[in-house]
């Protein structure tokens, strides 16, 4: 049967809130000390997350879905820059993992607020905005 809209909203937050917890004591057990991740735009997380979590479901407009998933799928490819990693808002953070995952794409997204102090950030790129053609 159906979830109801305010317990999936309810389970994020958990899910959330969990993983504000564990995600920076992995970092540590791993001795992860540099992540180079891929980092968003902020004018294209705008874009993302006003349409993505206004009701709208994960269903950017295709040009702008294909272009998130080429250039993460071109960042993938590039064995140097592994371990592979988005870093975004917490806001977006759920629903972009999910929409990469559902593409194919394996790679971690994590949110800023995740992420430990003493964890450096060495950007590997930008994921910008498409100018969208009309």
């Amino acid at each position: 049967f159906p979830v109801p809209h305010s317990a999936r909203k309810a389970s994020t937050g958990f899910t959330e809130a969990a993983r504000r917890a564990i995600v920076p004591q992995q970092f540590r057990r791993d001795g992860t000390r540099v992540l180079r991740p891929l980092l968003l735009d902020p004018a294209l997380e705008a874009d993302l997350a006003s349409t993505w979590t206004a009701g709208h479901g994960a269903a950017p407009d295709p040009q702008t879905a294909q272009h998130v998933r080429d250039r993460v799928a071109a960042y993938l490819a590039d064995r140097t820059r592994a371990p592979h990693a988005i870093v975004t808002g917490a806001l977006l953070r759920p629903i972009l993992a999910e929409f990469l995952d559902r593409s194919g794409l394996a790679i971690d997204v994590f949110a800023f607020t995740e992420l430990p102090a003493e964890l450096a950030l060495e950007p590997a790129g930008f994921l910008e905005r498409v100018e969208r053609v009309a």
